[in-house]
């Protein structure tokens, strides 16, 4: 399954005061008196724009506005126009949150106006996504692709790859709401494209700041030790003129008492013993002033290492916390696989029931969003079953590919829902395919609370009933299709446009079933998730397409179905290469009648 893009409103203004928990609301009100004493407009407005942020952290979205309304009066008397702009896209960003989209979207014009008086091109492509996405909320597609068209043609005039991308994404959403899938593939591909490259830049980024640190480290141990190096040079050279001092201070008394050694005798023994006592002292002092150099030097190169040492001691810890928790989790998810491979059917178990067939099943992560379920048409009651007393209906066989939303975790959990739902419904003895998608789509809608809550996940599905007698295949579909092979042509039946729960909760009509007839030749049927085809992967890193996927289908569909797996699998390894890691989770399901 695609990966479905989330669109957030890009709001270009400023938020530091919503990081200003400690402020209350009386502290804030006190201020703004306080500033409209002191005849100060600028920051009475600046505090009301705190008040603003404050309420509509507290979702009181009325007062935000109005709030947002008395600072709008204010900066239009001192003439801040970039004020101005920005609160009309706060106010339409509270709209937005209150569900109030019409008054979001009547906001967000004004400050494209401002924007476009401005000539502030990346505002003004902003502001263009914002009104676009603002008009999908309110099933305004082709306006809202109208607006988002507008936002990348600027985008790209001045190069901001984030808007491109951002572009791209919503056009996708809203050509699959219109229907035209085919267009919303082409921008969901160019979505991709762009979030893998600016993914790549930021890594690159990060590795450069991350650089950088190493460097300034190392830089500053570089810069202590030639600190260490200069202190000890100049202390040697202090000792070396100490030296030159003490020689010619030595030579100069020797001439002097030659010259007075017959009257200053004793004289010159004394100042002799003075002068030998102050080298003494000098040399003690000297000493100890390098002794100290060297002890400083000392205790600055070990605050370093312990700077260091600690560090390490940190990174240490994070990661063998890390460590655990990961182990932890692969725990917890490998106990949640043995329990999802324990709920699906055996797959061996499908080739006794019908000997030409397959199940290819890979899960992208340990758990998986994809499920299959295969059984004859249901017991007549779930305790008669639980009890040994099995009682067929008939000898009609129920084989079903499920796709569910997300994958991983996730995924899981919605697989486990279904699966039990399936269980349910066919235990009931409801074996039609399109009655039993009918009944799926109210039993999920139902679970997840869907009328009363924005829950949109759901799953795609297509189901088929062998009936054996007849010689015929019954089959619906909730998006996903059915390819079967028929006297060397390859024929499609695609399923209904709206999956089972999620969007489309009301004015939907109940889901088709379509049959096919395998009396007159050998027939070879095919159901699968859209994981196969959706994978990345060949020289240029594209999609391998359901074309392509159809084609590889007709061209094995010759060869015995345990050949047919093989081929599959070997095809899609060789497709992903060394560089594309799986991207969904892959079921594709094979059987051939006649």
């Amino acid at each position: 399954m695609a990966i479905k893009y989330r669109f957030v409103l890009l709001l270009f203004f400023s938020i530091s005061s919503l990081l200003l928990k400690s402020q209350t609301e009386p502290d804030l009100l006190a201020k703004i008196a306080q500033e409209e004493k002191n005849g100060n407009q600028l920051k009475q407005a600046e505090y009301l724009n705190k008040l603003a942020y404050y309420y509509w952290e507290e979702k009181e979205y009325q007062k935000a506005h109005n709030t947002f309304e008395k600072s709008f009066v204010i900066n239009s008397q001192i003439g801040n126009q970039n004020a101005k702009m920005n609160i009309y896209l706060n106010i339409a960003a509270i709209q937005t949150d209150a569900y109030q989209y019409e008054t979001a979207l009547v906001y967000f014009k004004k400050a494209l106006r401002m924007a476009e008086d401005f000539n502030e091109k990346r505002q003004i492509a902003a502001t263009h996504i914002n009104i676009g996405v603002t008009l999908q909320k309110l099933s305004r597609f082709y306006e809202g692709i109208e607006s988002i068209e507008k936002a990348l043609e600027i985008a790209k005039t001045i190069n901001d790859l984030k808007l491109i991308k951002n572009c791209y994404g919503v056009l996708s959403e809203c050509y699959e709401k219109v229907g035209e899938n085919d267009k919303s593939m082409e921008y969901f591909n160019l979505y991709a494209t762009f979030e893998k490259h600016l993914q790549k830049e930021h890594l690159k980024e990060q590795e450069k700041q991350n650089n950088e640190k190493i460097n300034q480290a190392n830089s500053e141990v570089s810069k202590a030790k030639q600190k260490q190096k200069e202190v000890e040079g100049s202390l040697e050279i202090n000792q070396q003129k100490l030296e030159e001092s003490r020689k010619i201070s030595i030579k100069q008394k020797i001439e002097l008492q030659n010259k007075e050694l017959a009257q200053k005798a004793l004289e010159a023994e004394l100042h002799s013993k003075r002068i030998m006592q102050g080298f003494i002292i000098g040399g003690l002092i000297l000493t100890i002033l390098f002794a100290l150099f060297v002890l400083k030097s000392n205790q600055a190169k070990r605050k370093i290492n312990n700077l260091l040492a600690n560090q390490n001691k940190e990174i240490l810890l994070s990661q063998e916390i890390i460590k655990k928790k990961n182990i932890d989790i692969t725990k917890s998810i490998t106990y949640a696989q043995r329990i999802q491979k324990a709920m699906l059917p055996n797959q061996e178990r499908l080739v006794d029931l019908l000997p030409e067939s397959f199940i290819f099943f890979s899960p992208r992560d340990l758990v998986s969003g994809d499920f299959f379920w295969f059984d004859y048409a249901a017991y007549k009651s779930y305790v008669q079953q639980c009890i040994g007393q099995k009682s067929l209906i008939s000898d009609s066989l129920i084989i079903t590919a499920v796709d569910c939303t997300g994958h991983g975790v996730p995924g899981a959990f919605m697989s486990l829902l279904g699966f039990n739902l399936l269980e349910q419904i066919v235990s009931n003895e409801i074996t039609d395919p399109h009655k039993i998608l009918d009944i799926m789509h109210i039993g999920i809608s139902r679970e997840l609370r869907q009328q009363q809550t924005d829950n949109k996940d759901g799953m795609d599905m297509a189901i088929c009933r062998i009936n054996k007698e007849s010689k015929t295949v019954d089959f619906a579909g909730a998006k996903n299709p059915l390819v079967y092979i028929k006297n060397n042509e390859i024929n499609v039946i695609k399923g209904d446009t709206f999956p089972i729960g999620g969007s489309q909760l009301k004015k939907r009509s109940p889901y088709k079933m379509h049959t096919i007839s395998y009396a007159d030749a050998p027939t070879s049927f095919y159901l699968f998730s859209d994981g196969y085809q959706d994978q990345f992967g060949g020289k240029d890193g594209q999609k391998f397409m359901s074309k392509n996927f159809r084609d590889l289908l007709f061209k094995i569909s010759s060869q015995p179905m345990n050949e047919q797996k093989q081929i599959l699998k070997s095809t899609l390894l060789e497709w992903m290469g060394d560089n594309n890691k799986q991207l969904d989770d892959i079921l594709v399901i094979g059987f051939k009648l006649s």
